[in-house]
């Protein structure tokens, strides 16, 4: 019997062993799979670029989708392949999945907008990415315009290749004078956004901006030139302005950060104690004739004017001054030189650019010279205007030489008749001191130099003892060469020799006006830079047949 509950034990044991196992295998097939989340993350699209990759593992089936409201679809899509749309779906995977989020290609300065990605799986959502999109700097240049070889004149639409740097008070953009008198900058403006220019109030009027046109076909390209009015008795001891170039989406008072602002400093400089000349010679020598006639030429014609006629810029109270060779000054109304200067009332400019006049006397003794000043009403002698002359009366006070801007030839009855024998020179008129200015080329006359101090004139110095006279032209401009400078000439040569004998650059031609051109480009573009030569006038000297003349001719382009 006890063997019998054993058996009956045993089995009952084994049954429940069985039942257990039974038991655990169905819920293993009845567990409950729950969705993995990745940890969120934080991206940025930045400036420049338009898509952003989000990856994540997903453990059961999936839902991606962002946000379908106005502000948030301005800025991102959700694109399946090229197809933007407003969910993805897909399968469990144990491979990762990337998804891709655009954004739209329009700029954006200030603001970063956002966007949030969520993953659905299993019925419940979060968000696994916040995309930001990033900003575009500002950029803004100036780039000057650029000057001519001889950095007087600029070059409309030509503009220097690297940009102003940007400036503070202390290190400001110098503000330049041009050949028709105006003090100005003229720049090139280059942005990635549409600005505006904020003068300060305390400029309006005198820093004007004279001309902004679309350059390169670009909006954001501009050309602009400010130019100054001198209406403020403080302009005229100069100042420094600064100029704001400031968003135009933004008011001029707004900084929202990110180049809003755009500050570069201009210096005026002081124009109270400056006088400017034009139209004056190269050599400053005004030459009139006894009769008291200006001497000129125009397109090589010989011409008589009653007066030289010249332009000037300074302030009210310009005083025209001329010194004799007796260092005295010619004044009153018995002057043999006068000078007629008219200031214009009606304009509010306190620094004027006008025209003067210069009438010389006739002449019936000997040659007679002058030298003549312009001194600004800040700087005039006190009482006696001849206190600009030094003690002892032997030169001008070194204060004053400063406003020295010609000197006045005049010949006496005794110089007409053509006794200077054969010369050389050019016409005094406005295109060839255009070129003179602005040193398109150089004509120096050598006769009188000084053989200790100018090589070329110690080499050619037994031509001028015989009565030669000696001349230095340098050609810096290739346009000078080719028949844009006609030279005068006066009086009898018999034969032009060149020197080096044979050279193929350097070539004369008479035109039989009484002018000539010099060229040292050749017949054939032989010539180049750095050439250097002469050409031999001979005639008839005052000791028999030799050189009457002879021009050093130097190729510097």
């Amino acid at each position: 019997m006890k063997r019998m509950i054993l058996h009956w034990a045993s089995v009952l044991l084994a049954s429940v062993a069985v039942l257990s196992t039974s038991c655990n295998e169905d819920n293993e097939d009845k567990k409950v799979v729950t969705p993995e989340f990745p940890e969120p993350q934080s991206l940025t699209i930045p400036a420049g670029e338009t898509t952003c990759p989000v990856t994540f593992t997903p453990n059961m089936d999936w839902t991606i989708s962002i946000p379908t409201d106005p502000e948030t679809s301005k800025w991102f899509e959700l694109r399946d392949g090229e197809v933007s749309v407003t969910s993805i779906q897909g399968k469990a995977s144990k491979d990762p999945v990337t998804v891709t989020i655009a954004t739209t290609d329009q700029v954006e300065f200030d603001a970063t907008p956002s966007c949030e990605v969520s993953l659905t799986m299993g019925g419940q959502t979060q968000v696994i990415a916040t995309i930001t999109r990033g900003t575009t700097e500002r950029q803004f240049d100036i780039y000057q315009v650029e000057f001519d070889e001889y950095g007087q004149l600029f070059n409309p639409g030509i503009y220097n290749e690297t940009p102003e740097a940007k400036n503070n008070q202390d290190s400001p953009i110098e503000m330049f004078w041009t050949y028709n008198g105006a003090l100005e900058y003229v720049f090139k403006a280059t942005s990635n956004f549409s600005w505006l220019i904020n003068i300060p109030e305390e400029a309006e009027g005198w820093f004007i901006k004279a001309r902004e046109v679309d350059v390169d076909g670009d909006n954001n390209s501009k050309e602009v030139r400010f130019d100054i009015k001198f209406t403020t008795e403080e302009i005229l001891d100069g100042t420094t302005i600064g100029i704001d170039f400031y968003d135009a989406s933004v008011g001029k008072d707004e900084d929202p950060g990110n180049n809003t602002h755009n500050m570069y400093y201009f210096k005026v400089p002081a124009t109270r104690d400056l006088v400017r000349h034009y139209d004056i010679p190269e050599n400053k020598t005004l030459n009139f004739q006894a009769n008291g006639k200006y001497a000129t030429q125009t397109a090589g014609t010989d011409v008589e004017r009653d007066s030289f006629d010249g332009s000037v810029s300074s302030t009210k109270g310009l005083s025209f001054y001329a010194v004799d060779d007796t260092y005295t000054i010619i004044s009153g109304l018995n002057s043999w030189i006068k000078f007629e200067d008219k200031w214009d009332d009606e304009s509010d400019e306190l620094f004027q650019k006008r025209d003067y006049s210069i009438t010389v006397s006739e002449n019936d003794g000997d040659a007679r010279t002058a030298i003549l000043l312009a001194i600004p009403q800040s700087k005039l002698p006190e009482g006696d205007p001849s206190d600009i002359i030094a003690d002892g009366f032997t030169d001008i006070k070194e204060e004053y030489k400063q406003y020295i801007f010609a000197t006045v030839e005049q010949a006496g009855n005794s110089d007409e008749g053509g006794e200077d024998g054969f010369t050389l020179g050019y016409p005094n008129d406005f295109m060839t001191n255009y070129y003179l200015q602005n040193g398109y080329f150089k004509f120096e006359d050598l006769t009188d130099g000084d053989p200790n101090t100018d090589p070329d004139v110690a080499e050619f110095a037994g031509e001028i003892e015989m009565g030669a006279k000696l001349y230095r032209l340098t050609y810096n401009n290739l346009s000078m060469s080719q028949s844009s400078l006609m030279l005068t000439l006066s009086g009898e040569y018999t034969q032009v020799m060149s020197n080096p004998y044979g050279n193929e650059w350097l070539v004369f031609m008479d035109m039989e006006d009484g002018t000539c051109m010099i060229s040292m480009e050749g017949y054939g573009d032989v010539g180049q830079k750095g050439d250097k030569g002469s050409l031999a006038f001979y005639g008839m000297t005052p000791y028999g047949d030799g050189v009457v003349a002879r021009v050093i001719c130097i190729r510097n382009y």
